[in-house]
């Protein structure tokens, strides 16, 4: 995993912390789905951008599925995904 690909889960927690305005903290595991934290579809328009700002990655709209985005640590598999696969 390169340098970048290991921050992703500590940059999620922090931008989903923010989004949300609360912190995401341990006792939340990373198998709780989104929506359970408070990420409401207005709020998921809004991470979609912060993710593409943070990570300078470009999130397709068919790529925003429940696969990607249902929990923490399925978006971090994802970002991950698209950080290992750039050029």
């Amino acid at each position: 995993m390169t340098p970048e690909a290991q921050d992703v889960p500590r940059k999620l927690e922090q931008i989903l912390s923010e989004l949300l305005a609360r912190p995401i903290d341990e006792s939340e595991d990373d198998e709780t789905p989104l929506r359970e934290l408070g990420l409401s579809s207005l709020r998921m328009i809004q991470l979609i951008d912060d993710l593409e700002t943070a990570f300078s990655i470009r999130v397709q709209d068919r790529e925003v599925t429940g696969a990607n985005f249902g929990t923490l640590a399925t978006l971090i598999a994802f970002v991950g995904g698209k950080i290992g696969s750039r050029p």
